[in-house]
């Protein structure tokens, strides 16, 4: 995937400032980096220290910089130190090295695979995603809605829904809730919504008793789906 390289206009400054999306002082001021599809960003998110901006959704923040081409969605945490993984080496030739490859001694022009030039063009990140210190994931993987990277874990396969995993590979250690709930929380999609609008909901509760009280507010109409503004770059 090819990269865009430009400077942000003074009026993309200002929208982005308007709508509560912190970038750093190298995003403002020199050239940002983003994969050659339009990135949208809603309000309210932290992006780190870096060149590189990607697609996030609200309450989301990372500090941590990922490639361009990744998707993360709202309310989610991303700690420091996270890595990306390079593309795998055809290890089921007779050498894993790149020389049967790629031409990285330029000695063997014309040998150029396709397979030398793959990068991944995705790492989604869903929703309410919790992702720890030092963790390194596989690009081209998704972790779904709800799960938990344990720190220091590396990930090489898509991660299910509201499941916490850790280790090297990464594992399943558990899952958040039982089936019956993590299935009604995928359901509902509770991220829809703005926790300003939680007004009388008490976060202290039970993941059950705090969906069934959001569920009969938005079943009442008290709710309303939060329609993010947001800019796209």
């Amino acid at each position: 995937m090819h990269n865009r390289k430009f400077f942000l206009s003074f009026q993309q400054r200002r929208q982005l400032k308007n709508l509560n999306i912190s970038l750093s002082p190298r995003h403002y001021w020199g050239k940002v980096s983003a994969c050659e599809q339009p990135i949208v960003i809603e309000e309210s998110c932290i992006y780190p220290k870096s060149k590189y901006i990607w697609s996030m959704g609200s309450f989301s923040y990372s500090h941590s910089v990922l490639p361009n081409y990744a998707t993360v969605g709202r309310y989610t945490s991303i700690a420091k130190g996270l890595e990306i993984l390079g593309f795998q080496h055809p290890f089921e030739r007779i050498t894993a090295s790149p020389v049967t490859y790629c031409d990285l001694f330029g000695v063997n022009e014309g040998r150029i695979e396709t397979f030398a030039s793959i990068e991944a063009s995705k790492l989604n990140i869903g929703n309410d995603v919790w992702i720890g210190q030092n963790v390194t994931l596989k690009p081209g993987i998704t972790i779904s809605d709800g799960a938990i990277i344990a720190a220091n874990a590396v990930v090489t396969k898509d991660v299910p829904p509201y499941t916490i995993v850790g280790g090297v590979p990464a594992k399943i250690i558990r899952y958040r809730f039982d089936k019956e709930l993590i299935k009604k929380l995928v359901e509902f999609k509770w991220w829809q919504y703005s926790y300003l609008d939680f007004s009388g909901l008490c976060f202290e509760n039970s993941a059950a008793d705090f969906l069934e009280s959001l569920y009969t507010k938005v079943s009442n109409k008290e709710i309303a789906t939060f329609k993010a503004r947001n800019i796209t770059l």
